[in-house]
Order: structure tokens, then sequence, then C-alpha cells
């Protein structure tokens, strides 16, 4: 034993006294830091404002023209400003939602306003044009014409009577036979239509539809004898203020969701994270010993197993300092914001037993591939089949974390080598508590997954430290494993 650990202790300190490792492990961190501070310090981050230019042309059916005379009013120098603060209060209010109060500074919240809701200011003349003739498919063609209108909106004389189930029946007859159902669709009680340039971006077709929307219901609350204002307060939704308690103090319940939603990855790449990095150090060293022969004046002192096992521990003590390092940093920024009470403490045990079995069985792989290669190049090779099934909690951890307690998930925590990180994103999930039964069950299969991985590794090792030349396939190394 005294020789493993002397065989351990040389991988990790050849590892860790290493510029690139210093600078992965803490230098990584502080620099993301200090990014981030100047990008948010120097506006980095800020959309400039802009103005969009143009015409949109109006062909309103209706007698009172409503449409485009509401328009030009929406179009106005002033209403367009009050519009971007209109949006700019909503920004706030959704990042107040989402932000942890305390996390963000005033300055930090309104260049957040800004990305989200950037001042673009519509410099639009509306024209109106008579819908007799063929108006409308020639103004349609001048929107394909560089310097022509934005947009083109088409009102009939019936756009203020509701719509029906038996017109939606029509359209869909009409798709059924293939017709081109956009002169149906203009004539129908209830419809509009709108043409527009491809160059025009989606919000502002967004802003130009929701008005000619408004313009349309507030027209016919109108003709019904009611007062616009009064019916728009009383469809306003009530407003509340939700937050979660802990000992930690009071957050949002907004921020308190974002921070759940985001516990479950967050276990998940500390976990892959710290894994990976230090199996591929395990990787590299095997290899690079093998092609300049030093594993052999290694196996002139002690064994292929007694060998393999000090690079495992070493590398996997590699792993559990930048798992320390960075959960430690995650730790203290929670504290830090006040919501490290929504972190399940309880399961920060369970994650340095996940860590053995990740590493026990990605360390084993990279020790069994290095050992059978002779360079990086044909490494890359045999891991491919490797990776494509390691990546698979990667992939599926959204369904897993929406539903840990399904059957899928559950299922899934019982199959090596999956087991460690499936069942990372089920314990990090805040508010789920899994049977202990099947915390004590899933700790056993992924146990014995390690086993099985070390002894395969083992045989694979042995054989191939010394064996040079045309490296092995996937199924070369079961047949290894087979005879050795």
């Amino acid at each position: 034993m005294s020789r493993v650990l002397a065989c351990a202790w040389r991988e990790y300190k050849a590892t860790a006294g290493t510029k690139a490792f210093l600078l992965g492990t803490f230098g990584v961190p502080v620099l993301i830091t200090g990014i981030l501070i100047v990008a948010v310090g120097s506006n980095l981050f800020e959309k400039g404002a802009r103005t969009v230019e143009g015409e949109i042309v109006v062909i309103d059916a209706t007698e009172e023209r409503f449409v485009s005379t509401g328009l030009e009013t929406f179009f106005s120098e002033e209403v367009q400003r009050e519009l971007m603060e209109e949006k700019k209060a909503e920004a706030r209010k959704e990042l107040a939602k989402k932000v942890p109060e305390g996390m963000a500074s005033d300055a930090e919240i309104e260049q957040g306003v800004a990305f989200i809701a950037p001042q673009v200011l519509m410099d639009v003349n509306v024209r109106r044009v008579a819908s007799e003739g063929g108006a409308i498919e020639a103004e349609k063609e001048k929107l394909k014409i560089n310097g022509g209108p934005l947009a083109l909106i088409v009102v009939n004389e019936r756009a203020l009577e509701s719509r029906d189930s038996a017109q939606e029946d029509v359209l869909a007859e009409a798709k059924k036979s293939g017709e081109d159902v956009d002169d149906r669709l203009r004539a129908l009680p209830g419809h509009y239509a709108l043409y527009h340039r491809p160059t025009l971006d989606h919000e502002r077709v967004g802003d130009i539809m929701n008005e000619v929307d408004r313009l349309i219901v507030d027209e016919r609350l109108i003709r019904t004898g009611h007062e616009v204002d009064v019916v728009r307060e009383m469809m306003l939704h009530p407003r509340t203020v939700s937050r979660s308690v802990s000992e930690e103090g009071e957050i949002r319940s907004g921020g308190a969701a974002a921070v759940q939603e985001l516990m479950p990855i967050a276990f998940l790449m500390l976990l892959w994270i710290s894994v990976f990095t230090s199996g591929q150090y395990l990787l590299m060293s095997t290899v690079e010993e093998k092609s300049s022969r030093v594993i052999e004046v290694l196996l002139s002192a002690i064994s292929p197993m007694q060998i393999m096992l000090g690079k495992i521990m070493g590398q996997g003590a590699i792993g559990l300092t930048i798992l320390l390092v960075y959960g430690g940093v995650g730790l203290f920024t929670a504290s830090t914001f006040k919501f490290l009470g929504m972190i399940p403490l309880e399961s920060l045990g369970w994650l340095l037993l996940y860590f053995v079995m990740a590493y026990g069985v990605v360390a084993s792989m990279m020790a069994a591939i290095g050992s059978a290669v002779n360079d990086v190049r044909e490494a890359s090779a045999l891991m491919t089949p490797v990776m494509m099934v390691l990546v698979i909690p990667m992939i599926l951890w959204m369904p897993i974390s929406q539903n840990p307690m399904g059957l899928f998930a559950r299922t899934m925590s019982f199959v090596p080598p999956m087991t460690p990180f499936v069942m990372v994103v089920r314990v990090g999930q805040p508010g789920i508590e899994i049977p202990m039964w099947e915390m004590i069950a899933t700790g056993f299969a992924g146990l014995l997954g390690v086993v099985f991985m070390v002894w395969a590794a083992k045989k694979i090792f042995r054989v191939g430290i010394l064996m040079y030349g045309q490296p092995p396939s996937v199924m070369g190394l079961i047949k290894w494993l087979r005879y050795a």
C-alpha cells in the first residue's frame, strides 16, 4: 500500500504543481469574475439606441378609417417615447422577479434593462390607400423593392365583427384543398392582414400587430357603449408579493424559482468538470509515460496493479481538489446573496459519494484506454464510444430534473455508469426527497459498477501497458478481458 500511496503522491504532485492546473483551478474563476465586472462596468452589454425609419401603408375599408388614424397617433414621437419607457418599466419588473434581491446593484439592473428593452424609436409615416382595384397586390409588390414601404396593413370592412367557429372550418377546408387562403382571410369577420418587408425585425412587427389589435378591440368596446379605460382597468390582474422564507432571510419567489431551476445543472456541471478534468489528466499521463518508456522503469519497482491504482488515486485527489474549490466558491456566492438556505446542504455528502462513483468509472476507462494506445490521436478514437454513453445524462438532464421521481429518472439511476450523474441531478433538486432505500440501492449499484470497471481496467492495463504497435479496437479490448 505504501508503494501505491507513493505513486499517487507522485501523480498528484506532478499535476497539481503545473501552471496549467493552477491557472485552470484558481485562475479561471477569478478571470471570469473580472471579465464580467469589466464588461458590465464599461457597458459592453448595452445595446445602442437606433431608429427605424420608413413608411407603413394602410388599406382601411372601414367607414371611420379608425386603424389608419390610430396608427398615425401611435407612431408620433411622443407616443413612441412613452412606449419605450413602458417597455423599460416592464423589463425592470421582470428582472425584479428573476434576480434575487441584493444580487445586483441599481446600475447593473439598468444595464440589464438596456439589454432586454433596447431603445428603438420608430420614425414612421402612415400612408392611406384606397382599396379599389388591384391596390393590395400593387402595394405588396412595393415591399420587395429596396426603399419601399416597411409594411402593408389591410383592414376589411368586417374587421370589427366577431370571429366564429364556422369561418375557421371554412379556412381549414380551403387549406386542405390547397387554396391560397389570403383572399378569404382578408374578407372574413374579425380578421385583417399584415404584410411586411423581410428586413423588419420581429419585435417591430409585434409592436405593429399589437397596436392594430388594440385599435380594433377599443373600437368594438366604443361601439357597444363601453368605456375603454374602465374595461381595461377591470381586466388588470391583481398583483401580489410572494417571497421564499428561509433561515438565511427572505428572497423573492421569482429569484427562488430561478435558483431552483439552476441547482440540478449546477450540481451536474460541478461533478462533470471535476471528474472529466482529472480523468483527462490521467489519460494524458498514462499515454505520455508509456510512449516515453518511463512506465517500464516504474514496472521494475512495483506491479501494474499498483501503478494503476496509484495513478487513479493521485488524479482522484486532483478531481477532489477541483470539486472542493469550485464547490466552495459556489457556497460562498450563495451565502453572499442569501440563497444558501435553498441549496440542499444535506446532499453535499452524497455529492462526494457520487464523485467517487463517477470518477471511479471514468478513471478506469481512461487508464485502460491510455495503456492500450501509443499516442493521444489513437486514444481519441477509442474515447468516442465511451463519451457517447457518458454524455447521455448531460443531454437528458432537463427531463430528469423536471420529473426526478418519474419512472425514467428512477430507472436510469440503477444503470452504471450513468448512476452518479443521474442521481446528482435528482438530489440537487430542492424540495425533492428521495426514499432512503433508493439512495442506498443506487449507491450499491454505482459502487458495483466501479468495482467491475476497476477489475476490467486492471486486466487491460496489465496487457496493454507494455504492448506497442497497432492499437486495439473496442472489440479488441473486450477480447483482452476474456484472455488476460
